[in-house]
This record gives structure tokens, C-alpha cells and sequence, in this order.
């Protein structure tokens, strides 16, 4: 009977597919090997364009991929890999000018079915799904932006993988997740740009940091880095739910996930996106608004105001991690601004303990680390009234702590006001 079709040239390939498609899905090696033979039987008759019926089979090809039987799983392979040559080829003749009109590739239709295969239990299936996916990306580019969410999804739930198990499934994602990053530019921020949901993706990348593992918590942080940078316009519109969770992700154990989330608060609070302008002021006085405006963008003054306010709501955070957070921060954004910023915020607080305890380590950070070398130059020189009116900031906050206050006078040269501070707090008779 292959015979007879391969030599026939009137076989009735439409009303043959229906057929075929009903039963690829058959549990039963024999049959599935019968009916993977037939499909590549057709994919070698020259009159016969098999490539328009694929997505109407691929996702029983898929599904026999999980086949026990080592034969079965080798044909199936190399129907596959057929396949793959067969769009490779049609596309670098479209793009050559040189297409063929009954010969054309329906990404769209076998995107979500390699999505749903990049998530099998089956391993083997996974990893041939996910590289189906890498040659989408590659040949089909921006096309395949609307099915974002689904494929980052796939991509950041490998990450969780641990062992050599699917090391392979794990590779393939992370070289997956470059290409995505890579498609999207500038130019997606513009409202005319309809090909990204950007709302189900932050949704998508959000559902994934909220996940135990560490290395699919960075993908996601990596994630929302590259589409602030990228997209700061359309992605800002969805701040007020995404911050909430970097500050709490800021709690994790790891200090790389604690990084990676931290380079995402600085690319917030470094940003010049126009922003709410209720956003700050209901929150701080219009004088002091006005004040950090001068030097600093609304974000930045939103950004470290949640961040006291979660460093006072968990001080255990501020104990352990409160160090290591402001120096980083010292180190992605302009010190100067972080303390000046920090340091008025605190005058608004009422709570004077709070105020202590945070200038008693802001204090401890400008004495002892390296990150602040240039700010400590520029206490010690007090020249311009720029300089003197960031001494005059902090020094209002420190006065909270008298410790602070006085190594923060001899630190910045001023003896005699250190002279001063410390007769009143330790009346002494001097001879």
C-alpha cells in the first residue's frame, strides 16, 4: 500500500490527514510506530507537501517522543528533524524573496503546543520542545513576541532544576532566554506597539519570583531588570504591584537573589519614567518633596521611602541584611543621593528609636566601607553650599544618636562642634 501512495499520483492527502491525526495519539508501540512511518513515508513523496499538515500532528509527534520503545523514539526523531530542515529551508527562502505560496510555516499554530511539550514530565519530550522553541525565536523573531508570557513561563520554571537529571532541558532554556531578551528593544515600549502583553508577562514573571528556588527567582529578577531598562514606560505602570514583592524578596537568603533584586530596585528608583504625582506627596511634606526633587527623581524618594518603611516594620531585615542592602544600593546609585534622601525621610519619621538604630548603621557604613570613599571626601571638604548643605542634612539626622554624631563631626574635620556636642551630653570640668 506505501507503494501504490508513493508512486500514486492522485492520493487524496487531505481527507488522509484526519486519519492519521485520530490516531497518532494511540498508546500502543506497534501502531505508534505504523503510524510514524506513514507520516514519513508522505514527508518523502515529492508531491506531497506534508509541512501544511504539521500542526495538526506535531502534538502527537510529541507525545510519541515519550515512547519506551527505543525504535519508535529514533523515527519519530527523525521525522522531527525533517521537519526542522523543511522550515529552516522554506524560511531562508522567504527571506531570500523566494517564497512559495503552498509552501509556508504557521508558527503561530505550533507555539503553544511546543509551550505545553517544554513543560512535559518526560524529559526527552521537554528538551526537544524547548529546542523546537530556541529555532522558532530564530526564525520567526518578533512573530513570536505575543506568545511571551507562555514561553518565559517554560524558561523560568527549568531554572528550578538541580542535578544532571535535565541539564540539558536547563541549558537549552538559558540560551532560549537570551534570544528572548534579545527581541525585545526600545521599540516595544511605545504605545503603538501592540505584539507584547506586557501585563501578562509581569504577572508571569511575578507568579515566578514568589517560587522557592533560588536560581528561578534570579531569571525572574534578570527578567524585570532587562524590561525596566527596555520598557521602562509600559512596565512602570505596573510598579505599585511589583514592589511590594522586591522588598520582600530582599528577606531571602541568598544574597545573589538579594542582589539581583537589588539591581532592580536601583534601575526604579534611577529612573526618569514621569511618575504619579501623588506618589510621594502623601507621604512626605511639600517642602521636604520639593527639597529632594532638587536633586533626586520622584521614584528614587519612593523607592527609599518603602525601603525604611520595610526596614522599620522588619527589623530583623535592618539587623541582617540592613548592611549589606544600603552598601549595594551605595554602589548601583550616587551615594550622596542615597544618604541625602535617607537622611530627610528619617526627620519625617516619629519614630525616634527607628531613627537611631538606622543612623547607627548608616553611620557604621560611611566610617568603614570602601563604596564611600568619594562621600567621605566630600564631608571632609566642606567648600561649596551644596557640600555644606548635605552636611547640614545629615547632620540633623545623626544628631539622633549621639555616638553617631560625634564620630560623624570628627570624620568630617568639625573638632569644635564635637567639642561642643560632647560638653553637652558629658558635662566635664575642664582645667
Amino acid at each position: 500500500m506505501k507503494d501504490i501512495v508513493s508512486e500514486s499520483g492522485s492520493f487524496n492527502i487531505p481527507s488522509f490527514i484526519p486519519l492519521l491525526r485520530d490516531r497518532i495519539y494511540t498508546k500502543k508501540p506497534f501502531c505508534r510506530r505504523f503510524v510514524v512511518c506513514w507520516i514519513n513515508l508522505l514527508n518523502n513523496v515529492p508531491d506531497i507537501n506534508m509541512l501544511v499538515y504539521l500542526p495538526e500532528i506535531l502534538d502527537g509527534l510529541f507525545y510519541i517522543l515519550g515512547e519506551e520503545s527505543p525504535e519508535v523514539r529514533h523515527i519519530c526523531v527523525q521525522v522531527l528533524k525533517h521537519y526542522s530542515a523543511q522550515i529552516k529551508a522554506v524560511t531562508d527562502r522567504k527571506d531570500q524573496g523566494l517564497a512559495d505560496d503552498d509552501f509556508s510555516v504557521d508558527f503561530a499554530s505550533m507555539t503553544n503546543i511546543l509551550i505545553l511539550h517544554s513543560q512535559s514530565e518526560d524529559a526527552n519530550i521537554q528538551l526537544h520542545a524547548i529546542e523546537w522553541m530556541k529555532e522558532f525565536l530564530m526564525l520567526a523573531g518578533r512573530q513570536m513576541l505575543a506568545f511571551y508570557p507562555g514561553i518565559v513561563n517554560c524558561v523560568l520554571s527549568t531554572q528550578a532544576y538541580i542535578g544532571d537529571h535535565r541539564r540539558a532541558c536547563k541549558e537549552c532554556a538559558k540560551q532560549v532566554d537570551e534570544v528572548l531578551r534579545q527581541l525585545i528593544t526600545t521599540e516595544d515600549d511605545s504605545q503603538s506597539c501592540k505584539l507584547l502583553d506586557t501585563a501578562t508577562l509581569v504577572q508571569t514573571l511575578m507568579d515566578a519570583l514568589r517560587l522557592q528556588s533560588m536560581h528561578t527567582k534570579i531569571a525572574a529578577l534578570r527578567w524585570f531588570h532587562h524590561l525596566f531598562k527596555t520598557i521602562p514606560n509600559k512596565v512602570f505602570t505596573h510598579v505599585n504591584e511589583v514592589f511590594p514583592l522586591l522588598l520582600s524578596t530582599l528577606a531571602h537568603e541568598s544574597d545573589e537573589v538579594v542582589i539581583a533584586d537589588l539591581y532592580v530596585f536601583a534601575e526604579i528608583a534611577a529612573s526618569k519614567v514621569p511618575a504619579d504625582a501623588d506618589l510621594v506627596s502623601n507621604v512626605i511634606p511639600t517642602e521636604m518633596k520639593s527639597r529632594l526633587l532638587e536633586s533626586v527623581g520622584t521614584y528614587f524618594i519612593y523607592s527609599m521611602h518603602c525601603l525604611l518603611g520595610t526596614f522599620n516594620s522588619e527589623r530583623s531585615l535592618l539587623d541582617e541584611k540592613g548592611l549589606f542592602i544600603i552598601r549595594q544600593l551605595c554602589m548601583l546609585l550616587d551615594a550622596d543621593s542615597v544618604y541625602r534622601t535617607m537622611s530627610e525621610l528619617l526627620l519625617n519619621s516619629q519614630d525616634f528609636k527607628f531613627i537611631s538604630v538606622m543612623v547607627r548603621n548608616l553611620n557604621l557604613i560611611l566610617l568603614t566601607a570602601t563604596e564611600l570613599f568619594d562621600l567621605r571626601a566630600t564631608l571632609k571638604s566642606v567648600s561649596c553650599e551644596d557640600e555644606s548643605s548635605l552636611f547640614r542634612c545629615l547632620y540633623m539626622s545623626w544628631c539622633h544618636n549621639p555616638v553617631a554624631v560625634v564620630s560623624f563631626c570628627l570624620l568630617t574635620q568639625q573638632y569644635r562642634l564635637a567639642s561642643q556636642i560632647l560638653q553637652h551630653l558629658y558635662p566635664l570640668h575642664f582645667y
